[in-house]
C-alpha cells in the first residue's frame, strides 16, 4: 500500500531529522496523508526532495497553515486545522493563536526599515 510506504519513508526521514514532524491526516479532497511540520518552506523543499530522490515518493504539498486553539463554553480545548473543523460561534468562549514576541536589539539608523519589515509579516 502507498500510504503505508509512505509512511515507512518519513519515519526513515524523522531518525535523521528530529526537527521533521508528521501525523495522520484525512481530507475530504486528497484522502489520507499526512500533516508535517517543518522549520519553513526551505526545510519542507528539502525533505519533499528527499523523499523524491532517496525513496521515489512523489509526494502533494498544500499551502502551509497555521493550527488554532479554539475554547468552548463546556471548556473544551478543540486545535483546528481548517475551517471546516471550526466549532459553532455560539458555543465558543475564545479563539487563541500562536504568536511571537520578540525584542530586536539594532542600531537606530535601522530601526524604520526592521518596523516596515516587521508591519509588513504581521
Amino acid at each position: 500500500d502507498e500510504f503505508e510506504e509512505l509512511r515507512d519513508c518519513m519515519e526513515k526521514l524523522q531518525l535523521n531529522d528530529a526537527s521533521l514532524t508528521f501525523e495522520l491526516e484525512t481530507s475530504q479532497a486528497l484522502g489520507f496523508g499526512f500533516r508535517c511540520g517543518f522549520l519553513g518552506l526551505l526545510h519542507m523543499e528539502i525533505i519533499q526532495e528527499r523523499l523524491e530522490r532517496e525513496f521515489n515518493q512523489t509526494v502533494i504539498t498544500t499551502v502551509p497553515n497555521v493550527s488554532f486553539i479554539a475554547y468552548t463554553t463546556r471548556e473544551e480545548r478543540i486545535i483546528v486545522n481548517n475551517p471546516a473543523e471550526m466549532p459553532d460561534q455560539t458555543k465558543l468562549e475564545r479563539i487563541e493563536e500562536p504568536f511571537i514576541k520578540a525584542q530586536i536589539i539594532t542600531l537606530p539608523e535601522y530601526i524604520g526599515n526592521i518596523m516596515t519589515l516587521c508591519l509588513g509579516k504581521r
